[in-house]
C-alpha cells in the first residue's frame, strides 16, 4: 500500500515539472508586477516584460495597462504622464 502512494506521488511530482509550451506566462509575471507595485522604479523593466508577450490575452492587456498608469509615478513631467495615461 505504501509503495503504491509512493509511485503515485512520484508521478504526480514528475507531470507537474512538465509544462505545456503554449501556457500563457501569466504566473510569473503576475509576480513581477506585484514587485512593481512595491518599486515603481523597476516598472518600465516589468513593462518591457509584458510587452514582450507575443500573443497577450485580456488578463495580460490589462496588466500592461495598469503598468502605463503607475509609470506616471516615475516622472514629474506631466506630458510624459500623459502619455502614459493615454
Amino acid at each position: 500500500m505504501k509503495i503504491k502512494y509512493s509511485i503515485l506521488l512520484i508521478v504526480c511530482f514528475t507531470l507537474v515539472g512538465f509544462r505545456n509550451p503554449n501556457e500563457s506566462p501569466l504566473s510569473s509575471l503576475r509576480m513581477q508586477y506585484l514587485t512593481a507595485l512595491r518599486d515603481y522604479l523597476n516598472t518600465l523593466k516589468v513593462y518591457e516584460a509584458f510587452l514582450k508577450v507575443e500573443e497577450p490575452t485580456a488578463k495580460i492587456l490589462a496588466y500592461q495597462g495598469a503598468l502605463e498608469a503607475i509609470m506616471t509615478k516615475t516622472t514629474s513631467n506631466i506630458f510624459k504622464k500623459m502619455s502614459y495615461l493615454n
